[in-house]
């Protein structure tokens, strides 16, 4: 069995939709007394209104939520592959469950979802605003996930996404 690598200072992780970058661990007592090892994270591209967001979670519980560590490279550069090819698509598709995909917080799904709202959107006439949203959204959490990862600005990485779906 494959040992879980302790989270550090510096590390990056993922929130469905964000990138977040470890500032501080350190340990603290719960409600009961214990001490327990607590994680401080904040926004690793600094949003106008979000600038002040401090989150913190105790290591333990990190598995209840949907949060991650980012991709590799290596990863990435197979994800962004997959977004070259295409995609059978029969029907329009419904943008409430394209949202609850990404919810998800699995690039492997928001690659797939992406490649499926491009599709559509150069084959029917009907793109609603929704899925319009679903789409851009689908797009700033993987490129997020790619400019922090590969050192790149966040526009850089939109461009990298959209030549793919090309």
């Amino acid at each position: 069995m494959k040992k879980k690598r302790q989270y550090k200072v510096g590390d990056k992780v993922v929130e469905p939709g964000n990138v977040y970058r470890i500032f501080k661990i350190e340990k603290k007592k719960n409600g009961e007394g214990q001490l327990q090892k607590v994680i401080f994270f904040k926004p690793f591209f600094e949003a106008k209104n979000e600038s002040k967001i401090v989150c913190s979670i105790p290591v333990k519980n990190i598995r209840k939520i949907d949060l991650r560590r980012v991709l590799s490279k290596k990863e990435l550069q197979e994800l962004l592959g997959q977004l070259k090819k295409g995609i059978k698509l029969e029907s329009p598709t419904d943008a409430k469950e394209l949202k609850e995909i990404l919810n998800l917080n699995d690039l492997t799904e928001t690659v797939r979802v992406l490649k499926t709202l491009w599709k559509e959107k150069n084959t029917f006439e009907n793109f609603s605003k929704s899925k319009k949203d679903v789409m851009d959204a689908a797009t700033e959490s993987f490129a997020q996930e790619l400019a922090s990862v590969k050192g790149i600005s966040l526009d850089k990485a939109r461009e990298k996404i959209i030549q793919a779906l090309k």
